[in-house]
């Protein structure tokens, strides 16, 4: 069963994004934790979440948001920095904008975005959010909540 696509405006554009095929779709989700994983793992030493939420998203961003998170945000940008590798962004770039329109025809990154970096930047992390959206506050909640944290780990 395939899910429907979802659409969202942005910057004044109406972006329509559907999910990858299978195996394309899990190349990437399979990327993106290679990707994100390291940066995860910085940040949930500096998060505190209540177990009781499990991985209800929703009340994990509810309490993320509730923290002061400057040093949080700064751990994860440093990490992330230094753990992604541009020809596998742009080739995730690439999977998405195949399967993305804008204001009803085919997605042109080099067109479409030409100057336009933070709006290219907002509908990557919508197009993210369709093809991967319980990816992050899954893997946050079940990592704290399995004790895989770096503070677990100082004290294995």
């Amino acid at each position: 069963m395939q899910q429907q696509p979802k659409t969202k405006v942005i910057g004044g554009h109406t972006y329509q994004v559907g999910v990858l095929p299978g195996r394309s779709g899990f190349a990437a989700y399979l990327e993106l934790a290679k990707m994100l994983g390291p940066s995860l793992g910085s940040v949930l030493g500096r998060v505190k979440l209540d177990p009781k939420l499990g991985t209800d998203a929703q009340a994990l961003l509810a309490q993320l948001l509730s923290q002061e998170l400057g040093p949080i945000i700064e751990a994860a940008v440093t990490t992330l920095a230094g753990a992604l590798d541009t020809p596998k962004v742009m080739e995730m770039v690439d999977k998405l904008a195949a399967v993305t329109l804008v204001d009803g025809r085919a997605l042109v990154v080099d067109g479409d975005f030409a100057g336009e970096a933070w709006l290219m930047m907002q509908w990557l992390a919508f197009a993210l959010e369709v093809n991967f959206g319980g990816f992050l506050s899954s893997w946050l909640a079940r990592a704290k909540l399995a004790g895989d944290g770096p503070e677990a780990q100082a004290g294995k």
